[in-house]
């Protein structure tokens, strides 16, 4: 899991790349692989001279051809997502199933919408992109599937509906120490404070 904080002026307007990968049955040799992958994502992410909304899907199709490789064989499961979160907006290119939530407010609670609906396991690892805005006062969720067994997206919501902010990641983590039964699980919850700046 990595989420990036962008420091320079020019990595700000990229905005917050963020990713989330959970292997179940791989190798060693192919888990130092897929972490080299994200890792360089997000260098020609922030490093890409470019610019334009689609400047990360230009890298995703770049990656699509430069780790084919990386594709799981039969025996190893993958659930990768890969993302960033803008000012204008949300895009999140994903393998495998992973859960993504975005839940925001209502007049009682918060409201709870699906990202991604589909599993894929299609040809290249980001043959599917989703896009998308977040308001203020919106919380995005990426995790493992895994993470619904412990903790129910209507129990997560109450949770956050009920305590914001750290207040909440406090609850959260709480409610999910001691669940080690159903196997590693791990995502990030984050926030739109304000236009600019996710709080994850």
């Amino acid at each position: 899991m990595r989420v990036a904080e962008p420091s320079a002026p020019h990595e700000k307007e990229r905005g917050y790349f963020f990713a989330m990968a959970e292997i179940t049955g791989g190798t060693r040799e192919y888990i130092t692989k897929l972490q080299a992958a994200v890792d360089a994502i997000e260098t020609d992410y922030y490093a890409e001279k470019n610019k334009g909304r689609d400047i990360f899907e230009r890298i995703l199709i770049r990656a699509n051809e430069t780790y084919a490789e990386l594709l799981p064989r039969a025996g190893t499961g993958l659930n990768l997502a890969v993302g960033a979160i803008r000012p204008q907006g949300i895009t999140i290119a994903y393998y495998g199933a992973p859960l993504a939530l975005a839940l925001y407010p209502t007049a009682h609670d918060l409201g709870i919408a699906d990202i991604i609906t589909e599993k894929n396991q299609g040809d290249s690892l980001f043959s599917d992109i989703i896009t998308g805005s977040l308001n203020r006062g919106d919380y995005f969720l990426i995790a493992s599937p895994r993470l619904e067994v412990v903790l129910p997206r209507t129990e997560l919501a109450h949770i956050l509906a009920a305590k914001s902010g750290r207040f909440g990641a406090a609850q959260i983590e709480k409610t999910l120490t001691g669940a080690n039964n159903v196997g590693s699980f791990g995502g990030f919850i984050f926030c739109l404070a304000d236009e600019s700046a996710p709080k994850t």
